[in-house]
């Protein structure tokens, strides 16, 4: 037979059916490909025999120039509306925190077992990679833009990666213990079947939640008290949303727990109030209400209300005396580590964990499907939780700590220098003393 001949037939054979449906099995070995070889932006690929493209996507979503070709044009057509598709939903539906890239990466946690090695290290590897992309002038801050200082750089440390971080949290004096640092919260507005998955995993991790309602009886509750509501006898913690200045009565030890939510713009007032009243909580709003409809996809969270917030209470020489709980565009254990290196001592999980069970962004808002049945929206939920908190345990020993609760702003770098203002820590390669001298 001859060669062309051959290459006509293969043309045919591929190109005659739904090959785009047997990528989606082989997802895991394109994660690990483009992994292993790392693409990073200004690099060219060529991508050979590239089928519908899915190895192509990956990689020019890591920032690499890619040309894919193959022998069937059925199937070159076919990536290249898998190309237009995906771009145009990074360009509508995407958003610097939720954009296509990142939500495969929540997709890959959501799918990983504790037992899965070679998914874990490729998750880890990634998130140590810093972008070689010059963007020192980016129109909003990010964490994506904050990195971790190595510990041979800032002290003097003797084998603490051989060592078990610690990254068990306590609350209100240890009146509310987690396992780890995370909240979930946010979901007020999805499907009942999303929010029982959020509760069986909260409950396998040793979570709690934070919501309008209950999730279920015995699941630690941080309730969300709206205007004229009443707090509910199971809950927790009972979170008014500044300017309600509500006490709850009754003595420390038999009242919940008490917070308040605020904004940047708010905290001048909001935070001395809730010294003064006593509160154990201040629930720092990075992506708008946290009670509201998917506010995190209302733009790039604020950075700075936690910069502020640590800010204010130096200046009233109180910051030991309210806990801080960040909410606003978490996607994984890294941005929750770096979130407590710069003071937060929980953060609040929710469009993450949304979109992990089998959510997908459209139109400014969330959507899901009655396609995956409760048990997988339940596995997903648990499996995600546990990456998380598997990650933010490794990045502390990275910095020389063994507990993630001693990380702090030394420990961070920005590599953009809007990030830098707004999280109040050193950009790398400057140093501000030897700025001052020469000034």
């Amino acid at each position: 037979m001859a060669f062309e001949e051959l290459k006509q037939r293969q043309s045919v054979m591929w190109g005659n059916g739904p090959y785009e449906r047997v990528t989606d099995t082989l997802a895991d070995a394109h994660d690990v490909v483009v992994g292993r070889i790392a693409a990073q932006p200004g690099e060219r690929w060529l991508d050979l025999a590239t089928g519908t493209g899915a190895v192509a996507k990956k990689a020019a979503r890591a920032g690499a120039a890619v040309t894919g070709i193959d022998l069937s044009p059925a199937l070159i057509e076919t990536a290249k509306r898998e190309a237009a598709r995906c771009y145009r939903c990074d360009a509508e539906t995407g958003s610097s925190d939720y954009s296509v890239r990142t939500r495969e990466d929540i997709f890959v946690m959501a799918r990983s077992k504790h037992e899965d090695a070679r998914k874990q290290r490729a998750v880890f590897t990634k998130r140590l990679t810093v972008s070689k992309a010059t963007h020192f002038h980016p129109e909003v801050a990010s964490l994506d833009d904050i990195v971790f200082l190595p510990a041979n750089l800032s002290r003097l440390v003797i084998d603490p990666y051989r060592d078990a971080c610690r990254v068990e949290t306590g609350l209100g004096g240890g009146r509310l213990t987690l396992r780890s640092p995370f909240l979930v919260g946010g979901l007020d507005e999805a499907p009942e079947a999303v929010r029982r998955a959020a509760t069986h995993a909260v409950t396998e991790c040793g979570l709690a939640y934070v919501g309008r309602s209950s999730p279920a009886e015995g699941v630690p509750w941080l309730q969300l008290l709206g205007e004229g509501e009443q707090p509910d006898a199971t809950a927790a913690a009972v979170i008014t949303r500044w300017p309600d200045r509500r006490e709850m009565p009754g003595p420390d030890e038999i009242r919940p727990l008490q917070g308040i939510a605020a904004a940047a713009a708010e905290l001048p007032e909001a935070i001395p109030f809730a010294l003064e009243a006593g509160y154990d909580l201040l629930v720092l709003e990075g992506s708008g209400p946290l009670a509201g409809a998917w506010p995190e996809l209302s733009g790039a969270p604020d950075l700075s209300v936690l910069r502020d917030a640590i800010r204010i209470l130096r200046e009233l020489n109180r910051e030991e005396d309210i806990e801080l709980l960040y909410f606003g565009g978490v996607r994984s254990g890294t941005d929750a580590a770096k979130l407590i290196g710069l003071g937060a001592n929980a953060v609040i999980v929710g469009m993450s964990l949304a979109l992990a069970v089998g959510g997908q962004i459209d139109n400014g808002s969330i959507a899901f499907y009655g396609d995956i049945e409760q048990a997988d929206r339940n596995e997903k939920a648990e499996l995600f939780l546990n990456a998380l908190r598997t990650e933010a345990s490794i990045m502390p020993r990275c910095t020389g700590k063994t507990v993630i609760h001693n990380l702090e702003p030394e420990d961070l770098r920005s590599i953009s220098v809007v990030t830098a203002q707004a999280c109040g820590i050193p950009l790398a390669g400057f140093n501000p003393r030897l700025a001052a001298a020469s000034s």
